[in-house]
């Protein structure tokens, strides 16, 4: 059998090799062959491979390595949660929970003599004051973002699998500009947040002051009016008591869970914002983030298709749109106001304006607090918002070369209310001086005329002890002292020119090693010039011109779409908004600014009537009438002018106004206050309404008051 299954075997292999053989294999061969072009690319694919091979395996080592820096960074946060979290909890604790306990306690003890209630209450006078946990939060926030300097500025990974190995594939890649993202998310998710939810705290912990101080009232109140007749007060007083502690005892509970969430508020939005920013996520948030990229870089990419029409019609909306631009230049040169009509004012009429150029309260608190510090006008706003002042950065270069030709002075920045003077300031000084040798000496908050509040004030900024003499020996050389709003050291009084006449004999003595840079508004400066020649001192004045519409719209758009809302005008979401028309946008806000930054981004707050998701609903500004400014009390305009002047006054400063009549300065202050004219910022401390300022300001001029 097996014999005969080998024979079989062997006829089946030779069958096999006689087919084999008719095969004509030569012609099989030619009708697969390629062309010689074909193995040259696979000749080069394969030279290129161990390249190829190291660069994907680079960029996925890269997404790595940037893990492992976001890691780092996550784990030294953390540490700062904590550090930050224990000094809550420690201020929480003896402000509240020590106290709420201890006053608890006592009350217990009291039975029904009120007496004893007499002595008990919380030793927190002011929320802000004795708990600062949002100041406290700008600190810890400064802190947060300076950790994210140890991150490179960019990164390039790998955006796909290392399994896969064709050329293309190879070719994904991200380049993840680091540094700028993690702050962006990091300032906008994470302490944004935090800064909203301490805000809420901050008012249940005021409501939780004011609960107990009520309480307490309650419970005297109750026991001192318990009949002296009663033949056991105690069963009456003790319901009382026992309630009172019950309530108590609630407001401590509701402390604690104010300490326990806080704490799991940061790390849950800490999770979340480097959840974003892990490798495997980054292609999306680089998606989301792309939008503010391209505007942070500047690049526009339009590209047209089609024969001439399309670029015909391309051309002529430009052009439109540029003539819209252009027309606020010329608004700039030209425009002059005269009005002539006198009309009966009343209060309801000022508070009629008052609220056409105010924002909604309701509104701007369904803000982000992210968006709203974007748009809040202050000087410490990031540099990817920042807008080049050409023509005010050339002035200061010349002014800041005359004086390293050897030319003695100081250089004066004059300009309105909101004109980003303090801003302009903190730019110039950390583009052309280092860090280390700039001082920013800011005055008292509520003003002063006193030589030793100004020396006070340089001695804290420069960390130098001694007289004013030896603080400025002690100063390295080529130091800059930038003096912001010189309006709040002087007064028209006999003794408030003391500050003005010292800072006068500092230029004079030490502007050959010192640079002088002083700021202040127009008005005071044209004041004291008149009184001092103040000018004498400087070898550059220069006045901050206004910005153009162009520049308006460029400074509110970028602040706008770094937040991830959009906005919705008429209908139309921003995207289908054409160049026409958001050039006629933004010439409205120029014309209701008169170019003044700052006054544009508080007309864009106030212009904001709905929210929705992720949408603003926003109305075209309008000029208001503003004729009723001219019919208000002289009292009143004198009071106005003075704050324009000064920036803010004391009650007592306004009473030097009106000589020693405290109660003409009173009914005054009141009245204004009543009307919104003014504002107390603090208690006894008070300004112009910021909304309505820039219009009173154009009515005095305009009315030659001013």
């Amino acid at each position: 059998t097996i014999n005969r299954l080998l024979l079989e075997w062997r006829k089946n292999l030779q069958q096999m090799c006689n087919d084999m053989g008719k095969v004509d294999i030569n012609f099989r061969i030619r009708w697969r062959q390629r062309n010689n072009k074909y193995y040259e690319v696979l000749i080069r694919k394969n030279l290129g491979f161990t390249e190829l091979l190291y660069e994907h395996s680079l960029y996925q080592v890269n997404k790595i390595h940037m893990d492992v820096l976001l890691q780092s960074v996550k784990s030294r946060i953390r540490d700062k949660i904590y550090e930050y979290n224990l000094e809550i909890t420690q201020q929480l604790d003896n402000r509240f929970g020590v106290e709420l306990d201890s006053i608890r306690l006592k009350l217990l003890k009291a039975g029904d003599k009120p007496g004893i209630i007499n002595g008990l209450k919380t030793s927190v006078s002011s929320v802000e004051e004795d708990i600062p946990l949002l100041k406290d939060l700008k600190l810890f926030g400064k802190e947060v973002l300076q950790i994210f300097e140890i991150l490179p500025e960019s990164l390039i990974i790998a955006s796909s699998d290392i399994t896969k190995t064709t050329k293309d594939e190879s070719d994904e890649v991200l380049n993840v500009p680091l540094k700028k993202i993690a702050r962006f998310y990091s300032e906008s998710q994470f302490i944004g947040t935090i800064y909203d939810h301490l805000e809420t705290v901050a008012e249940s912990l005021k409501n939780t002051t004011f609960i107990i101080h009520d309480l307490l009232s309650f419970a005297r109140f109750s026991l001192e009016n318990i009949p002296d007749d009663l033949p056991d007060r105690s069963l009456v007083a003790t319901p009382i008591i026992e309630d009172a502690c019950q309530k108590i005892l609630e407001e401590e509970q509701k402390v604690k869970q104010i300490k326990d969430g806080i704490n799991d508020l940061m790390e849950r939005t800490l999770e979340e914002v480097f959840n974003k920013l892990s490798a495997y996520q980054m292609p999306v948030t680089l998606s989301e983030y792309s939008g503010f990229i391209r505007e942070q870089k500047g690049i526009k990419v339009k590209r047209t298709i089609g024969a001439y029409y399309s670029w015909l019609r391309s051309y002529i909306i430009n052009l439109t749109a540029r003539v819209m631009y252009s027309r606020s230049e010329l608004i700039l040169l030209t425009k002059k106001i005269d009005e002539s009509e006198h009309t009966i004012s009343g209060n309801q009429k000022l508070l009629d304006l008052i609220d056409q150029v105010s924002p909604n309260a309701k509104v701007i608190e369904k803000l982000p607090q992210f968006y709203k510090n974007l748009f809040s006008g202050r000087s410490s706003i990031s540099e990817d918002f920042w807008i080049r002042r050409e023509v005010d950065e050339e002035m200061f270069m010349d002014g800041l070369n005359r004086n390293n030709s050897g030319y003695k002075g100081g250089i004066m920045i004059i300009g309105e209310r909101n004109s980003g003077k303090t801003a302009f300031c903190r730019y110039i000084s950390s583009r052309n001086f280092k860090k280390e040798k700039v001082f920013h000496l800011f005055p008292v908050y509520t003003g002063s005329v006193l030589v030793s509040d100004f020396i006070e004030e340089l001695r804290k900024v420069t960390n130098l002890h001694g007289s004013l003499n030896q603080i400025m020996e002690s100063l390295p050389h080529q130091s800059v002292i930038i003096i912001h709003d010189l309006e709040l050291w002087w007064d028209r009084s006999s003794g408030g020119w003391e500050v003005i006449k010292l800072l006068m004999g500092l230029i004079n003595d030490y502007s050959g090693r010192v640079l002088f840079i002083v700021n202040m508004n127009p008005y005071a400066f044209y004041l004291m010039n008149k009184i001092v020649n103040l000018q004498e001192l400087f070898i550059s004045v220069i006045p901050l011109r206004p910005f153009y519409t162009l520049e308006i719209q460029d400074i509110i758009i970028r602040r706008h779409r770094s937040s991830g809302l959009r906005f919705v005008i008429n209908g139309r979401d921003e995207e289908e908004i054409s160049e026409i028309s958001m050039a006629s946008l933004f010439n409205k806000y120029f014309n209701f600014s008169e170019g003044n930054p700052g006054n544009a981004l508080k007309a864009w707050l106030a212009n904001i009537y709905k929210i929705s998701e992720k949408k603003i609903f926003i109305r075209v500004p309008e000029t208001p009438e503003i004729k009723i400014l001219n019919e208000i009390d002289e009292d009143w305009k004198v009071v106005i002018i003075q704050l324009i002047l000064h920036k803010r006054l004391t009650f007592d400063r306004i009473k030097k106004i009106f000589s020693p009549d405290d109660a003409r300065t009173g009914e005054v202050v009141s009245a204004m206050l009543r009307a919104g004219l003014i504002e107390e910022k603090r208690e006894n401390l008070y300004i112009v309404n910021n909304f309505l300022e820039p219009h009173l300001i154009k009515a005095l001029k305009n009315s030659r008051a001013l």
